[in-house]
């Protein structure tokens, strides 16, 4: 790994965990995606480009190496309005149908 990847994963790290203590309870992967990154989510999740799906998956993989190490929680959650189930994130471990 070069270091400039390493330097944004640090980066992404920390501004994901920041956001996360912001909130107060928990937040879907989507949303969080497009509040941090400005990548556009469709209704089927999937990012509109090859670029974006690109960048998606090095966030997921950021998330979950946070998961991981306990530094943030994770749970699925069914969204009342679409019965959808949906991933969402926490840093206090409170979870809450949205």
């Amino acid at each position: 790994m070069r270091k400039e990847e390493s330097s944004t994963r640090t980066a992404d790290e920390a501004r994901i965990l920041k956001f996360l203590s912001e909130q107060e309870g928990s937040y879907p992967e989507p949303k969080l995606i497009e509040a941090l990154f400005g990548i556009k989510m469709s209704d089927d999740e999937l990012p509109t480009s090859e670029q974006d799906l690109a960048r998606v998956q090095e966030i997921r993989n950021i998330l979950n190496r946070l998961v991981a190490s306990k530094r943030i929680y994770a749970s699925v959650l069914e969204d009342p309005n679409t019965r959808e189930e949906i991933l969402n994130y926490s840093s206090k471990g409170f979870f809450a149908t949205p």
